[in-house]
């Protein structure tokens, strides 16, 4: 027999259920929901005297009462089984060792992420360093007496080190890993700062799908997304590995629970959406095309993190969300990104899975560029948010006279007269006319008229805000959207 074969009997169903119990002239017979029946004398479990059985089992028949004189003794059945069976046996002290050993972990992580020296605590605790170091370790048998002295050392208490989800490495090892792992560290810091030192686990589990155990172990694989996954324009690093995915679903998730989602409807083609996305001055705006985007039951929700993509269309079960991850402050750039991602979803792209744009996108495609969809979706935004970009373009260009000195004041007069938005004007001409003056002149300009415009990532989190029908629990819930989402 195989030590694997003797490790299942424990594991298997009906070890641990006690389904028979009865006196058998001084000895306790015991039968187990597995068919294994065992004798035993009670003084082997700490009862000296006579006895008697109580008729009713134990709770969830996992022990059996016994009745000595006046005392009420409820024998577990791993306190039976430790007396019984030797490889049980030696498999409980072997779980010991282990937890006495996450117990010195823990002690260390909590050290350290409440910023002391092994110094001072071991000072404190009246011991040494090297003492302390070894206890660290997991190497030393740690007493009750010693525990308490290292936790009131620290100001803490049991509860900080006790329960399975309680990290046995330090938050900086922790947020090292994730850094590591792909998640930026502006990210990792929003998360840190968003709940307690052991809620901060719970939010890289519930964000990125990361174990306790894997975060101690740093074996932080990527969490692969449920549907087949369309990169788009990748020039540099690998989307796939990008744990910023996995968040982004989770996230469209808790939105989806938390608000009254209207019925979805497609999205029509670019002169329909622009003739209905249009706000009380006859613009299209980033507040009325995410209000319009929402209406047809597609939430937009903006998401904190760098590197991994710039947006997304996710899908699940037929319904959309798009997440904008954009990473430039200027409210032009986020109004092309959600018009680009609508025109994904109205040719037809996200049919088969989710669309997931890398690179930062912009109003013309990348030189060397070979995405049919992509110039499809820079098409069909153009058209939805400034109508004939061309002519407007040449507008510009005229009203510049071959000036770059008076690019910003044509593209004010065009935008004006044409009642589009003036910074995403600006950033199209700046592309196009590449010909008037230097790059860095046009670009100034163009991002000089954006800037007048608020953040773009605030009107699409005050938008989602208002669209949160009932309060996001549970509470790890909340605080991962607060963090990632709603926060500034």
């Amino acid at each position: 027999m195989t030590n694997q074969d003797v490790q299942s009997g424990w594991t298997a169903p009906g070890y641990g259920d006690v389904s028979d119990a009865s006196k058998v002239g001084e000895d306790l017979e015991v039968t187990f929901g597995n068919g294994d029946l065992i004798r035993i004398a009670p003084s082997l479990l700490g009862i000296k005297g006579s006895f008697e059985l109580d008729l009713q089992p134990g709770p969830d028949n996992a022990s059996v009462r016994i009745l000595a004189g006046t005392e009420v003794r409820d024998v577990s059945w791993v306190q039976l089984r430790v007396a019984t069976d030797p490889a049980f046996a030696r498999h409980m002290r072997e779980e010991d060792a282990n937890e006495a050993r996450r117990i010195a972990h823990r002690l260390k992580a909590l050290r350290e992420d409440r910023g002391l020296s092994q110094r001072d605590v071991a000072a404190l605790a009246g011991m040494t360093s090297p003492q302390l170091s070894k206890i660290e370790s997991g190497t030393f048998d740690l007493r009750i007496s010693t525990v308490q002295a290292l936790l009131r050392a620290m100001g803490a208490n049991l509860s900080d080190i006790s329960g399975s989800g309680t990290p046995e490495v330090s938050q900086k090892v922790m947020r090292k890993r994730a850094a590591d792992a792909g998640v930026g560290r502006e990210l990792i810091d929003r998360l840190a700062r968003a709940g307690s030192r052991l809620q901060f686990p719970q939010l890289l589990n519930r964000g990125f799908g990361w174990t306790t155990d894997a975060l101690t172990a740093g074996e932080l694989t990527p969490t692969r997304l449920p549907v087949a996954v369309q990169f788009k324009t990748i020039t540099s690093s690998n989307p796939k590995q990008s744990p910023l995915l996995a968040l982004a679903a989770t996230s469209a998730q808790i939105v989806q629970h938390h608000v009254d989602l209207a019925t979805p409807t497609p999205v029509p083609d670019a002169a329909e959406t622009r003739a209905t996305a249009l706000d009380a001055s006859g613009q299209v705006t980033l507040a009325s095309l995410v209000e319009w985007t929402w209406k047809r039951g597609i939430p937009v929700i903006p998401l904190h993190g760098k590197r991994g993509f710039c947006a997304a269309v996710l899908s699940t079960d037929e319904t959309h969300a798009v997440v904008l991850k954009e990473s430039r402050d200027h409210l032009a750039y986020w109004l092309f990104d959600l018009a680009h991602e609508l025109g994904h979803i109205a040719l037809g792209h996200v049919h088969d899975g989710d669309v997931v744009d890398v690179d930062a996108l912009s109003p013309a495609s990348s030189p060397g560029s070979e995405d049919a969809q992509e110039d499809a979706a820079n098409q069909f935004a153009l058209e939805l948010l400034l109508g004939d970009s061309s002519s407007l373009v040449r507008e510009v260009e005229q009203e510049s006279q071959g000036s770059y000195l008076r690019f910003k004041g044509a593209v004010v007069t065009v935008a004006r007269k044409a009642n589009v938005n003036a910074g995403l004007l600006g950033l199209v001409a700046a592309f196009e006319l590449d010909e008037l003056g230097e790059p860095k002149d046009r670009w100034g300009s163009a991002n000089n008229l954006s800037a007048a415009d608020p953040p773009g990532r605030h009107v699409v989190r005050d938008a989602l805000a208002r669209q949160l029908a009932t309060p996001v629990e549970p509470e790890v819930d909340r605080l991962l959207l607060d963090a990632t989402v709603l926060g500034d």
